[in-house]
């Protein structure tokens, strides 16, 4: 049984984290940070439906793989796991794994975005 698809309410971003992280840093650093984040989640959404459709499997995982240390790191929890789940997939080459994987990490992506976005007041 598939799983609800990842809204804005259900992504699960450490916010405590990233708060700390604004706090140590400052207001306009952590702006420039997580814009500059946000862009690149946006750019790897991108890049990884190209890697889907050319039918490059390995270097989609390897992506994934990126996105889910990264992820984590910045406390986006359900990017993070949605990576670990996509790279599993890769690993099998299960074409409906592989694209069942990507359509939920992507939603998740967007939906961590969105939610970044709210809380912090970013540009999405």
């Amino acid at each position: 049984m598939s799983e609800p698809p990842v809204t804005e309410e259900r992504a699960a971003v450490d916010i405590a984290r990233l708060e700390a992280l604004r706090q140590l840093i400052g207001d306009d650093e952590f702006r420039r940070l997580a814009d500059k984040f946000l862009g690149d989640l946006a750019r790897r959404v991108d890049a990884m439906g190209r890697l889907s459709a050319a039918g490059d499997v390995a270097a989609l995982g390897r992506e994934a793989h990126t996105l889910r240390g990264t992820a984590g790191s910045y406390g986006l929890e359900t990017v993070a796991t949605l990576a670990e789940r996509l790279e599993a997939a890769c690993a099998t080459a299960e074409p409906e794994r592989v694209a069942g994987g990507l359509r939920a990490l992507t939603a998740g992506m967007t939906a961590s975005m969105a939610r970044l976005s709210t809380e912090f007041g970013l540009d999405k």
